[in-house]
């Protein structure tokens, strides 16, 4: 049995070297292969070498194996083999059933597409309906929120917003099941779409992605938004960064994002037979809109839960 191996890898400086690798991180790295296969002298495919640059991300998750300048443990080389998945199924009373894979890079959150069986459609062009605030240079020709779109698009071009349907939703830590209409439905499936579509307006709530909920009420969305972005102003205060602790420049951020949405919604009223799709995105934009407006009342709302009175008052004596 092979100890080691010598892969190419690039560290943080970006010059590529060689460093040996622990005999188990091989090992396990050639039983995730196996599903994949194998070229017959068994080296390293590119999907491995590329999951392989990106370790240099990872903390050391346990400290058992090997030392590098990598850190490369084996439940970390385990980690970047697997796609983070969430599987959304639609049941309808009819007995049709519509299933949507959502694969992610599980270092880099990159959603991994699959192969498209002919090009975007022509609503997907940037200058269709192209939001007032896209940074997007002249020469993009593909809205990446609307390409990103137009597979849910043409699954659910037909339906009706308020046709009935059980939406399951499994992600890699438990299962979601709600029956509900499907245009709530849809909403979180269009939100986690939108946010992987490289759109530069949305990416920047790419981390939700890793702790997805499905089916989010206003208020749950508001208090995930508020922690991602006290979340982002801690790494900053790392990196030696000025941080936005009284979240200043939270609402000029979502009014940037609640454009989009109004945007891709007018784009999608052109794409679609019917509402469905539509309404999901205004589900989506009413609770941007809703952070935008009534941050201060949002905020008064969740206030409460971290405020206890330090000793419980006395019960009253019956």
């Amino acid at each position: 049995m092979l100890n080691y191996a010598e892969v190419r890898l690039v560290n943080a400086g970006r010059q590529e070297h060689t460093e040996p690798l622990d005999g188990l991180v091989i090992l396990m790295i050639w039983r995730c292969m196996d599903r994949w296969g194998f070229e017959g002298n068994r080296s390293l495919d590119q999907r491995v070498l590329s999951h392989l640059r990106e370790l240099r991300y990872i903390e050391r998750l346990d400290r058992k194996c090997y030392h590098g300048p990598l850190s490369i443990s084996p439940r970390a080389a385990l980690l970047a083999m697997e796609p983070i998945r969430y599987t959304y199924v639609f049941d309808f009373p009819d007995e049709t059933t519509k299933q949507i894979h959502v694969d992610l890079d599980p270092i880099t959150l990159e959603f991994i597409r699959p192969t498209a069986s002919s090009g975007p459609p022509p609503w997907t062009k940037l200058k269709q309906c192209q939001c007032s605030n896209c940074p997007l240079p002249d020469n993009v020709e593909f809205c990446p929120v609307a390409v990103n779109l137009s597979e849910i698009v043409d699954l659910f071009k037909d339906f009706v917003s308020f046709d009935r349907v059980t939406v399951t939703v499994h992600s890699p830590e438990r299962t979601y099941k709600k029956e509900t209409t499907v245009q709530k439905g849809l909403s979180s499936l269009v939100g986690l779409y939108m946010v992987l579509s490289n759109c530069p307006i949305l990416d920047h709530l790419r981390p939700n992605v890793r702790f997805h909920l499905p089916f989010a009420s206003a208020l749950e969305s508001t208090y995930r938004i508020i922690s991602t972005y006290l979340m982002e102003q801690f790494f900053k205060k790392r990196r030696g960064e000025s941080p936005d602790w009284e979240l200043a420049n939270l609402p000029e951020r979502y009014k940037a994002v609640s454009c989009v949405g109004k945007g891709i919604a007018a784009r999608l009223g052109q794409a679609s037979m019917q509402d469905a799709n539509v309404n999901a995105l205004i589900i989506l934009a009413s609770q941007v809109i809703n952070l935008e407006d009534f941050l201060e009342d949002t905020l008064g709302e969740i206030e409460p839960l971290f405020h206890r009175p330090s000793q419980a008052s006395p019960r009253p004596t019956i």
